[in-house]
């Protein structure tokens, strides 16, 4: 399989990357790391030029167009037997728009409207659609708040499993914390 990963060089999205990497899949990674900053407009058209013939595509790197990025992904593959999966947050999940984090307001809000939008979608069977909203994982992102932190090599295998054995399981929305 064909996957297209935002945000690959590091954290979730670096297992991820990695995951299926080690298991014989195609994998194209998008980051700013990497030189593939999200929020040039080239990089955009890039990635939906290269999804065309891509099976999975994995929305990970959170940046301003995210939801916009998810939006052009689905429209093109509506109704197409492939696989998105959403990289959200438990933010979303455990407050509302008045008692998250400080500083959170940016974030919450782009993961509101990605879950807004999907929740919309889920009556739409085709491309299948896996919104993943994970608390605190061990990452740069999280490293300012003390308590248990998810580990990302084990999120990312999790989301490996339920995408690789999606005939057995259809996991549409899960909060993992």
């Amino acid at each position: 399989m064909k996957v297209i990963i935002t945000g690959s060089a590091s954290g979730i999205g670096k297992h991820i990357f990695e995951n299926f990497s080690n298991n014989g899949h195609n994998c194209n990674g998008y980051d700013i790391l990497n030189g593939k900053n999200l929020s040039e407009s080239f990089v955009e058209e890039e990635i939906i030029l290269d999804s065309c013939d891509a099976d999975i595509f994995v929305n990970c790197a959170p940046f301003p167009g995210q939801t916009n990025l998810l939006k052009k992904i689905h429209s093109i593959w509506h109704n197409q037997n492939k696989v998105i999966v959403n990289l959200s947050s438990a933010v979303t999940y455990f407050y509302s728009n008045t008692n998250y984090p400080e500083n959170f307001a940016e974030y919450y809000e782009l993961k509101k409207e990605q879950n807004d939008y999907i929740k919309n979608l889920m009556g739409d069977r085709l491309p299948y659609i896996m919104n993943v909203r994970p608390g605190w994982v061990n990452t740069q992102l999280a490293s300012n708040f003390e308590g248990f932190k998810i580990s990302p090599a084990d999120l990312a295998e999790m989301i490996y499993y339920f995408i690789t054995n999606r005939e057995k399981y259809q996991v549409l929305d899960i909060v993992v914390i």
